[in-house]
């Protein structure tokens, strides 16, 4: 669900949303998007003792291409990461399809564009040198965000904040 959700109509100036798990008196101006995609990488099956080189396993070709990528802290205020995959459908069998979610964040989404285009880029390389084939879906879970300080609505949240007595904090999250 999330924020993403609402529907909005109206003449709206500015809202403010008391959601989340910092101490009293922090508030968040800025905050990181995510671009979530799908890979699905086909490779060719094949009976592990009966047509083992007829094979290419979609599996060998993913981990090469993980291998190849930087992940986790990929920038200042980017990560990276590749999560769940899922491929193969017997232990004799060399694994034909294989899924894989990844994630990219950054505090601008220039950053997540570029980094999920690195990452893409790399899984092409591996799919090309393997002659096998790739398939992305990708989408933005949340988009970035910056209030300036110099802005009506930090000023507000600060003024409210300080208002009952409590230190306002901003903070990334």
């Amino acid at each position: 669900m999330g924020s993403k959700k609402i529907e909005l109509s109206g003449n709206i100036k500015s809202s403010f949303i008391f959601d989340s798990s910092k101490r009293p008196g922090c508030f968040i101006p800025q905050a990181y998007g995510a671009m979530r995609f799908k890979i699905e990488i086909t490779g060719r099956a094949a009976h592990l003792e009966l047509e083992p080189g007829k094979g290419i396993s979609a599996i060998e070709v993913a981990a090469r291409s993980i291998s190849n990528l930087k992940l986790g802290r990929v920038g200042e205020t980017v990560t990276a990461n590749v999560g769940p995959m899922s491929g193969g459908s017997a232990i004799n069998n060399i694994p034909e399809i294989v899924v894989l979610s990844s994630e990219v964040r950054a505090l601008d989404p220039k950053d997540v564009e570029a980094t999920f285009e690195t990452i893409k880029t790399t899984f092409i390389e591996a799919v090309d040198y393997f002659s096998v084939h790739v398939c992305f879906e990708d989408n933005w879970d949340f988009t970035t965000y910056h209030v300036t300080d110099e802005e009506f609505v930090y000023q507000e949240v600060s003024r409210t904040i300080e208002s009952i007595g409590l230190t306002p904090k901003p903070i990334i999250n």
